[in-house]
């Protein structure tokens, strides 16, 4: 949709992988899309790029052995992302985590590892991803985009940047 994008993935196979156009896992048209976007507004790192404006955070969030789900992940990038958020920036989480997470483990990582003020300084939603493996492309532009955030001017910038991807945006307190 026209944005440059930075793709980071730090398993060096996979890594390898996408940087070669070959997705690690089964989604109609991605390889084809990858293949045409590499090397032009598209490129796959190992760290977080210095230059960001807009963090969307993708990461797993498996359940244990103990039937919860496993944070570690998403706090483990929310300190990364602090260390590089500068004024102005936006963060949206798409990680389905379980709820306060992003109240209680991801702002404070944010806000400490940045010394910047959410919602002053910067800007802090949450777009859940709801897709289907095989049909996220096509679910990305059909469904629903639900969007809450820290305060409205969260919640308008995300809803602002998935439009450039769907009609169809929900926003939510």
């Amino acid at each position: 949709s026209g944005f440059r994008v930075t793709g980071v993935e730090q398993d060096g196979e996979t890594h390898d992988a996408l940087k070669a156009g070959r997705p690690h896992f089964h989604e109609v048209g991605l390889e084809t899309l990858l293949c045409h976007h590499l090397g032009k507004n598209l490129r796959i790192e190992t760290d977080l790029p210095q230059d960001a404006e807009v963090y969307v955070v993708a990461v797993g969030t498996p359940i244990g052995d103990d039937g919860a789900p496993d944070i570690l992940n998403i706090s483990a990038i929310s300190e990364e992302i602090g260390k590089r958020l500068t004024y102005g920036d936006l963060v949206v989480i798409r990680s389905t985590v379980p709820v306060g997470t992003c109240r209680n483990v991801v702002l404070p990582r944010l806000q400490a590892g940045s010394g910047l003020q959410c919602g002053r300084d910067f800007h802090f939603s949450f777009a859940p991803e709801r897709t289907v493996e095989g049909k996220a492309l096509e679910e990305l532009r059909s469904l629903p985009q639900i969007v809450g955030g820290y305060d409205a001017n969260s919640v308008d910038l995300t809803a602002n940047l998935f439009r450039e991807l769907t009609t169809s945006i929900i926003t939510v307190d």
